[in-house]
């Protein structure tokens, strides 16, 4: 069944009805509780996709899934996202969590594969000396990095199946881009 989503707007809006509880900040979503740490301070508006995998999860009764960290609608494109505050990322568990958090996309949505092509990854990563000292040498130019961020070459499925693009970026690359 073909759904009637015509915008990424539309998706959020309609995610967001469906799991009022879930609506929070970026800042909130990127708590790390083993750390007791954020790993950004934006308080722009996103969902909190754990509570909208726990809420899924609930109401299909299955006892275990995992989810991207937030959903977030900026410039027209409906961004998912992942923090990572640890210098060696698991690449495979968040390709776990993005695939999964497609999945229950679908289904609350009604959603075709077609109808995922506009949709975004972002995965942010702590912020360390080496890379802040390059930020600080392209800073001057960030529109020029913002179109030519690092891809996540293991997440090539994604957009091979349903078109979805997959960056990683620091938080400070992150903060830059979506303010």
């Amino acid at each position: 069944m073909k759904s009637n989503m015509s915008s990424e707007s539309d998706k959020y809006s309609k995610l967001l009805k469906i799991h009022e509880n879930a609506k929070s900040t970026l800042k909130e979503c990127s708590f790390d509780n083993d750390k007791n740490q954020y790993l950004t301070l934006l308080e722009l508006e996103c969902i909190n996709f754990d509570k909208v995998k726990s809420n899924y999860a609930e109401k299909v009764n299955i006892s275990e899934m995992c989810s991207v960290d937030a959903a977030l609608y900026k410039d027209n494109k409906l961004y998912f996202i992942e923090f990572k505050n640890q210098t060696s990322v698991k690449w495979k568990e968040v390709r776990l969590k993005v695939h999964e958090s497609i999945l229950i996309l679908k289904e609350e949505l009604k959603l075709e594969d077609s109808e995922l092509n506009d949709i975004e990854v972002i995965t942010v990563t702590k912020n360390n000396t080496k890379q802040q000292s390059i930020i600080d040498q392209i800073r001057g130019n960030m529109k020029s990095k913002a179109k030519n961020p690092d891809r996540i070459e293991n997440f090539g499925i994604f957009e091979h199946k349903y078109g979805i693009k997959s960056i990683k970026l620091t938080e400070l690359d992150f903060r830059t881009i979506v303010s």
